[in-house]
């Protein structure tokens, strides 16, 4: 099966979009993004809120920060295109057992380096963001589940059309998306790919976990419809 080719780069301006978003709508399945993936790391956005304006200030702090860092971010961002390059034959050689004969959707795939821990995906463009403060085994855990997201979403909406009016950020296509990576990357394979994943930091998707888990029986489209059952209770 033809697989895609991951470009890295850089984006200051995406960066500053997607902070403004997250910092507007903050709680993300029960975890409150905002907190725990950006003034974690960035202590000088802790009273973001109480700026007269707070979108200027958090545009001029990202644009500062990439200037100042801007050799070092680079370098971590070839780092992590180094590192999947070595590692990419094991995880398209585990999605081809899940997805046999179903097409990846995009012949080339971006991952944005970012400065926040969010790490969205962008499904029509074929992109997504990956945390350039994170640890090696973080960061190829972040590939893997989105690149998981992007074939997933595509399968489903292929063998069930009627998913195609669903939100995938939020709802029950959401919910299944992530309760399949939970799965998938708590396997073995996955476990020596990036290490284990721990438990979901979706407190909301967290009573379905072991369920999600119980019903794998390696057939995506049979756990699918059982898993949409069980979410519809």
């Amino acid at each position: 099966m033809k697989h895609p080719t991951l470009q890295f780069n850089l984006s200051p301006e995406l960066d500053q979009k997607m902070a403004w978003e997250f910092f507007q709508q903050s709680m993300h399945g029960g975890d409150l993004f905002w907190e725990t993936r950006a003034v974690l790391y960035h202590e000088e956005l802790k009273h973001l809120g109480q700026q007269k304006q707070p979108k200027k200030f958090l545009n001029h702090y990202v644009h500062n920060t990439y200037s100042e860092n801007i050799e070092s971010l680079q370098a971590r961002l070839d780092e992590i295109e180094e590192l999947w390059t070595e590692q990419q034959s094991t995880f398209f050689s585990e999605t081809d057992k899940r997805f046999p004969t179903h097409p990846w959707p995009h012949a080339h795939v971006t991952a944005y380096g970012s400065l926040f821990d969010f790490c969205p995906r962008f499904l029509q463009e074929g992109s997504f963001q990956i945390f350039l403060g994170d640890t090696d085994e973080g960061v190829l855990f972040t590939i893997a589940h989105e690149l998981l997201h992007i074939i997933f979403y595509d399968f489903v909406n292929t063998h069930r059309p009627t998913f195609k009016t669903l939100e995938t950020e939020s709802g029950v296509f959401w919910e299944l998306a992530e309760l399949f990576n939970i799965v998938i990357q708590d396997t073995p394979a996955f476990i020596n790919l990036h290490g284990s994943p721990g438990p979901t930091s979706y407190t909301d998707l967290a009573p379905y976990v072991e369920h999600a888990k119980q019903i794998w029986k390696k057939d995506v489209l049979s756990w699918l419809d059982e898993m949409i059952v069980i979410l519809s209770k």
